[in-house]
């Protein structure tokens, strides 16, 4: 529940939610295609760019 909370703190803003949406749509289309457990960092790797750039 605590997790949920800060999720839903930090999509308030619409530039987070589009980070979360990339994130969220990389790991989905890598499920398939990849071994167990790479979907996760790779959709971890597009929330930091996503972050960093934002925060430009």
């Amino acid at each position: 529940m605590f997790f949920l909370s800060l999720l839903i703190a930090e999509l308030r803003d619409p530039a987070s939610r589009w980070v979360a949406a990339g994130g969220g749509l990389l790991a989905l289309a890598l499920v398939p295609i990849t071994p167990p457990g790479v979907p996760i960092p790779a959709a971890s790797a597009v929330a930091l760019f996503g972050l960093a750039r934002r925060s430009r």
